[in-house]
């Protein structure tokens, strides 16, 4: 920990936009934890929790293959990836990204700190149309 706090201290004094940026992932990170949180807690015991385009091959025809896509029906224990899923990209990331900077520069882990939030958004997109379908 001290080594992370030292890398803090060093992106203060040296890149502040960069530190800006790393706080601002962590921000939505948590507020998208909150928001996935409430989101899933619908009451139902049973919701779709995945979409697949192909889906499971359930037949021995290959005319099976191609009608069995679509979404997948599990519990509430299985939603629970979402709000994981935000912690890890808003708060893991964010810290990776300034070992990143601090060991490849500051063009890579803005880069990778882009890439993160991106797929924060794709994460948040399934979410919504899962609770929207269902």
């Amino acid at each position: 920990m001290k080594s992370l706090s030292e890398s803090f201290r060093k992106i203060f004094k040296e890149d502040r936009g960069f530190l800006g940026l790393v706080c601002l992932m962590i921000l939505i990170g948590v507020i998208l934890f909150i928001y996935t949180l409430i989101k899933i807690n619908t009451g139902k015991t049973l919701m779709y929790v995945g979409y697949g385009d192909i889906g499971e091959f359930t037949g021995g025809e290959i005319a099976s293959l191609w009608s069995s896509g679509g979404y997948r029906a599990g519990g509430m224990t299985e939603m629970i990836a979402f709000p994981i899923m935000m912690i890890v990209l808003g708060v893991f990331h964010s810290l990776l990204a300034v070992r990143i900077y601090e060991r490849k520069g500051k063009g890579v882990a803005k880069m990778f700190l882009l890439l993160s939030f991106l797929m924060m958004v794709g994460v948040i997109i399934t979410l919504m149309r899962l609770l929207g379908e269902g």
